[in-house]
C-alpha cells in the first residue's frame, strides 16, 4: 500500500507542476532549444491535456489508496495560491487547475462517506497506531530516523547510526542553503516566462519543503487538538521529497567530497537495508495462534474464546487460527464513546466462557483507560499475562463471573 500510494502522490506531484509549466503554451511555438530539450519537433503539440488526465487520475488513485494523500493535494493548492499572491497575477492554469480539482473530487465521491465517518465518529484503525493523546516532538524526531535509517535502528551499530545522522543532515542543509544561489537550475527559470508558471528556484525549494514538512506538520498538529493521527509509518509516502533534496545536497558538493560522501551513503543504506530485513515488522500472529491452540488442548478446554482490544487484530489471527478458536473483536471503539455498552459487548464475548484470551493493544487510543481490562479483571480472574511483542500484553482468564463485582481494579 505504501508503495503504491508514494507513487501516485509523486506521479500527481510531477504532472501537476508539468501542468503549471506547459499552460498556455500551446499559444507560442516552443524555441528551438526547448524542442532539443524535450527531444521533439517544433511542430509537436504541447502536453497539457495528457498532463492533466495523469494529475486527476493518480490524484484519486492516492486518495482511494490512502487518506493522507489528501496532504499532498493541499500542498499544491496552498502553492498555487502563495504564486498566485507573491507574483500578484492569476496564473494561466487556474480555470484548468479547479477543473482537476473537481475531476479528482467527483472521482473520489463515492468513498467520502467512508472517508469522512471515521474523522467525525472515531471509528477505524487509520486514525493512529502510534499511540494516545498528544504525539511528543520526540515523534518528528522518530520520523526523522526512519527516513534516514529505516525501521531498523536499534540492531544497528551506534557509529553507523551517527554517521548516517551526519551524512543526510549535512546534505539536507546544503540543499536548502544553496538553493537559489549560483548557476542555474536545469528546468528552472530566473524570471516566469510567458503565461506557464516556470518556476524559480526558490520557488521550486518551498514547493519540495512543503511536500516534506506541511503534511508532517499538520499531521503532529491535528494530534494536538483534534485526535491522534500522527503515525511515522503514515509519513513514508513523504520519504520522497526528503530524499530528492538529499540528493541535490550531493550534487552541489565539490567533486572529492561528492565522492566520499557518496560511498558513505551507499555503506550506510545498505547496512541500513540489512536491518531493517531481519527486524520484525508486524506480530507473530502465526506464532501466538499455534500457542493458544496448543495451550486450550493440552488444557482440554473447548469453550474457551480470544478477545481482541482492537478488534481489527481479529483479521491476522483469524487466518492463522483458521476457526481452531472463538474469536470476539465486536467491541465498539473508542471505549469511552461507547461507554456500557461497550462493557456489555465484553459481556457478550465471554458470557458462558470457561476461558478468555484476552489480547490486549495497550497504551492505545481505542481504550486509553484501559476499561475493557478492569471490566475482565472484576468479573474473572486472572491466571497469566505476558507481553506480546508489537501489540502489547496476553492475559488469560478463566472463572468469568465467579468473582465478586466489586473486586477491586489494579
Amino acid at each position: 500500500m505504501y508503495t503504491w500510494v508514494t507513487l501516485f502522490m509523486a506521479a500527481s506531484l510531477l504532472a501537476a507542476v508539468r501542468l503549471w509549466i506547459q499552460s498556455g503554451s500551446e499559444t507560442r511555438a516552443p524555441s528551438k532549444a526547448a524542442v532539443r530539450r524535450e527531444g521533439g519537433s517544433e511542430t509537436r503539440a504541447p502536453m497539457w491535456g495528457v498532463w492533466w488526465g495523469v494529475y486527476v487520475l493518480s490524484s484519486a488513485a492516492a486518495l482511494y489508496t490512502h487518506y493522507y494523500a489528501v496532504f499532498v493535494l493541499l500542498v499544491q493548492n496552498l502553492f498555487l495560491l502563495a504564486l498566485w499572491v507573491l507574483r500578484r497575477r492569476r496564473p494561466a492554469v487556474l480555470w484548468r487547475w479547479l477543473a482537476a480539482q473537481g475531476a479528482v473530487l467527483l472521482l473520489f465521491a463515492p468513498w467520502l462517506p467512508i472517508f469522512i465517518l471515521p474523522i467525525t465518529v472515531g471509528g477505524g484503525g487509520w486514525i493512529t497506531m502510534g499511540g494516545v493523546g498528544r504525539p511528543s516532538v520526540a515523534v518528528l524526531a522518530q520520523t526523522a530516523v526512519l527516513y534516514m535509517v529505516g525501521l531498523g535502528r536499534e540492531t544497528i551499530p551506534a557509529m553507523v547510526r551517527r554517521l548516517a545522522y551526519i551524512l543526510f543532515a549535512v546534505l539536507f542543509v546544503v540543499s536548502v542553503w544553496s538553493w537559489g544561489g549560483g548557476e542555474r537550475e536545469d528546468g528552472l527559470a530566473d524570471e516566469p516566462a510567458g503565461d506557464g508558471l516556470a518556476l524559480r528556484p526558490y520557488e521550486a525549494l518551498g514547493l519540495i519543503l512543503g511536500y516534506l514538512v506541511v503534511p508532517l506538520a499538520l499531521a503532529w498538529g491535528v494530534s494536538q487538538v483534534f485526535k491522534p493521527m500522527y503515525s511515522a509509518r503514515y509519513m513514508l509516502p513523504f520519504l520522497v521529497p526528503f530524499v530528492l533534496l538529499v540528493a541535490r545536497g550531493l550534487a552541489r558538493l565539490p567533486e572529492k567530497w561528492w565522492q566520499t560522501a557518496t560511498v558513505g551513503l551507499v555503506l550506510v543504506s545498505l547496512v541500513a537495508i540489512q536491518a531493517q530485513t531481519a527486524s520484525a515488522q508486524k506480530p507473530d500472529w502465526r506464532g501466538l495462534a499455534q500457542q493458544i491452540i496448543a495451550r486450550d488442548a493440552a488444557d482440554n478446554v473447548e469453550d474457551g474464546v480470544v478477545l481482541f482490544m482492537p478488534g481489527w487484530h481479529v483479521k491476522p489471527f483469524e487466518y492463522y487460527s483458521r476457526d481452531a478458536l472463538a474469536l470476539y473483536g465486536d467491541v465498539p471503539i473508542p471505549v469511552p464513546s461507547f461507554g456500557d455498552e461497550a462493557l456489555a459487548a465484553v459481556d457478550e464475548a465471554i458470557s458462558g466462557r470457561q476461558r478468555v484470551w484476552f489480547v490486549w493493544e495497550t497504551d492505545h487510543y481505542t481504550d486509553p483507560d484501559s476499561a475493557v481490562f478492569g471490566h475482565l479483571f472484576r468479573h474473572c480472574r486472572l491466571i497469566e499475562t505476558a507481553p506480546l511483542d508489537l501489540v502489547g500484553q496476553l492475559m488469560l482468564f478463566e472463572a468469568c463471573d465467579a468473582l465478586e463485582a466489586t473486586a477491586a481494579t489494579p
